[in-house]
C-alpha cells in the first residue's frame, strides 16, 4: 500500500475555483481516451467532471511561486508548466532552486516543453526533455 497526495497551486484563486470544479468539456479529454475517463469522470450536463474519490486525493492550494515555498524535501515529483516563461532569468533561478529543494532527494521535476532550463546548478541533472532529477 502507498499513500499519495496531490497538491495542486496556482496564484490564481479563478483558476483554482475551476480545478476545485473539476468540470470539463468533452474536447478537453480527448487525450485522456474513453478507458481513463470512464474510471475517473463522471458523465454531467457540461461535460465530464472528476469524481469525488479522485478529488479527495487533491488539496488546492493558492501558490504564489515568488515567495518562499513552505515546503522541502517533501515531494516525489512536481510538475511546473506554463509559469517560467513569465520569468526573468534571475527569477527563474530562484524558483527552480526552490522547486528543487521542495523535492525529496532523487524526485523529479516536470517542466513545459517551452520551460526547459539549465538548472544543473541547482542540484538537478537533465534525465530527458523536460524531466530533471535531483541529485542526492
Amino acid at each position: 500500500s502507498w499513500h499519495m497526495e496531490v497538491i495542486a497551486g496556482d496564484i490564481s484563486s479563478q483558476a483554482l475555483a475551476f480545478a476545485r470544479e473539476g468540470v470539463y468539456p468533452p474536447e478537453a479529454l480527448k487525450a485522456v481516451g474513453r478507458a481513463l475517463t470512464a474510471k475517473y469522470f463522471e458523465k454531467v450536463e457540461k461535460g465530464y467532471r472528476v469524481k469525488d474519490e479522485v478529488k479527495r486525493l487533491v488539496r488546492f492550494v493558492e501558490l504564489n511561486l515568488l515567495n518562499p515555498l513552505p515546503w522541502r524535501g517533501h515531494f516525489d515529483v512536481v510538475f511546473c508548466r506554463n509559469v517560467m516563461i513569465y520569468f526573468d532569468p534571475e527569477t527563474r533561478k530562484r524558483t527552480v532552486k526552490a522547486l528543487s529543494g521542495a523535492l525529496k532527494p532523487e524526485g523529479y521535476l516536470i517542466v513545459g516543453h517551452v520551460e526547459g532550463f539549465f538548472g544543473l546548478d541547482e542540484g538537478l541533472r537533465l534525465i530527458r526533455p523536460s524531466v530533471y532529477q535531483r541529485v542526492k
